[in-house]
């Protein structure tokens, strides 16, 4: 097996002489054996190894097993150690991401971390061939295009992975033969994750009724899907580049005219590789919103959409402009318990609100500053906690009118509310249902009818 792994390194060129490699480890089998493995091998190359272990604050007294059974790992082979403690949960809710995203971000941040501390320049991750497999697998089902059938890179950037052509069979055969000892995450058996169903599950059926060899197919298939589509977006940066009228880090402008010389696959690879001009690229950018843009070149000047990210597409004659709201960027995400008779300040857009049984009480602050907007709450449908948080692309607020849910981002649209205005409109939540998003409109399920004995005034201003 060392001879795989050697002849990945080489294949790829993962090492270089005088290399310092950060190694990503868990506790479990294929991390185990990577550290062992690069160990044997440091002397070959002449590289200097240095460990890193995250606690993700999930799996409670396993974890801490887990790690302290890292560190005598690295104070046996006498490499130096890095651990650090996250509640992963918590972060994920800080983020707005999943635990998946986060715990994925926060590992890339700690490696990093270690790489500055010791000085190092490169990080090694234990992604095996299964992995790979499974990884294409997955994407196939979810309909990726290219990129998501290419699987793992064997080395993005500065991340290695020396174990992409070992499969984890072999892995563990090294492990025992050795007599090196792992620990194996208990969530990794649980049949309610889609990568565990897809390793526990679908891979066994199709080796026993389909392809035996289908993890060194599957594979074989994203190796070729890769090179192919190394070439496909090579051609696209060139063609990108006679398209541009203007760039900076925060826009690019593009000529449609020059886009439209290119066949459909080049213009939906252009658009892709344009949004590498942004920070975090192509996170969250999907395929319906590449096609998305080109459709809007075929529209009437003028004509915007709105992405993830805080990102706008824009036709203006023969200019397609892609940017990001500059004037929000910095703003934050938030969500406050609004409290009956108490004056709430929201510090991310410098507005207030107040909720209050009695107008008078507000009447001052009426007067006295800039009212932006009032409504009457059927407070008899309120039964819990209300909460004031900014906007979402998909909220969707009830009309009576129309017998039924409309998208907020409609109304935005109709009102002629720029995106990089919208987050300076916030919503006013019960149990996840929109009760008003301020200055826009309020959901008619809340408004006060012949029925109502209760109502609160919901006042929204800045000072």
């Amino acid at each position: 097996m060392i001879n795989t792994v050697f002849n990945t390194i080489k294949k790829y060129k993962m090492l270089q002489n005088n290399d310092k490699i950060v190694v990503g480890i868990s506790g479990g089998a294929d991390s185990v054996c990577l550290i062992f493995l690069l160990n044997e091998l440091k002397k070959i190359f002449n590289i200097k190894i240095y460990a890193c272990h995250i606690n993700h604050g999930i799996r409670g007294d396993e974890a801490y097993k887990d790690e302290e059974y890292v560190k005598e790992i690295c104070n046996n082979l006498k490499i130096e150690l890095d651990t650090y403690h996250f509640e992963i949960k918590k972060e994920a809710i800080s983020l707005g991401l999943t635990e998946e995203e986060t715990g994925r971000k926060i590992r890339y941040e700690c490696f990093n971390k270690t790489l500055l501390k010791y000085n190092a320049n490169k990080i090694a991750v234990a992604h095996n061939k299964n992995d790979n497999a499974e990884t294409v697998l997955f994407n196939i089902m979810r309909g990726s295009g290219t990129t998501g059938l290419s699987g793992i890179a064997p080395i993005r950037e500065n991340i290695i992975r020396p174990l992409i052509q070992t499969e984890r069979k072999e892995i563990e055969y090294y492990l025992n033969k050795k007599n090196i000892k792992y620990k194996t995450d208990s969530t990794n058996k649980m049949d309610i994750y889609t990568r565990n169903k897809i390793r526990i599950h679908m891979i066994p059926w199709i080796e026993e009724n389909i392809n035996p060899n289908i993890i060194s197919a599957l594979c074989q298939s994203a190796d070729i899907i890769r090179q192919e589509n190394s070439y496909i977006d090579s051609q696209a940066q060139i063609a990108l580049k006679s398209c541009i009228n203007n760039i900076n880090k925060d826009k690019i402008v593009i000529f449609i005219s020059k886009l439209n010389i290119f066949d459909e696959i080049i213009k939906k690879r252009i658009i892709r590789i344009a949004f590498l001009t942004f920070k975090n690229g192509l996170y969250n950018i999907s395929y319906k919103h590449i096609n998305a843009i080109l459709d809007l070149t075929k529209s009437k000047t003028g004509n915007m959409i709105y992405l993830p990210r805080q990102i706008y597409a824009k036709k203006n004659y023969d200019f397609l402009e892609i940017g990001i709201n500059k004037e929000n960027i910095n703003i934050k995400s938030y969500k406050i318990n609004i409290i009956p008779e108490k004056k709430i300040y929201i510090n991310e857009i410098n507005k207030w609100v107040y909720l209050t049984s009695n107008p008078k009480n507000i009447q001052n602050i009426i007067y006295k500053y800039n009212n932006l907007c009032t409504y009457l709450i059927d407070y008899d449908k309120i039964k819990g906690e209300l909460l004031i948080r900014q906007p979402l692309s998909n909220d969707k607020i009830f009309i009576e009118g129309i017998n039924g849910n409309k998208l907020i981002k409609k109304l935005f649209s109709e009102k002629h509310i720029p995106l990089e205005k919208r987050i300076l409109y916030p919503a006013l939540t019960y149990k996840n249902n929109l009760v008003l998003v301020c200055g826009l409109r309020m959901s008619d399920l809340y408004k006060k009818d012949a029925n109502t004995k209760n109502i609160m005034y919901f006042y929204f201003w800045e000072e």
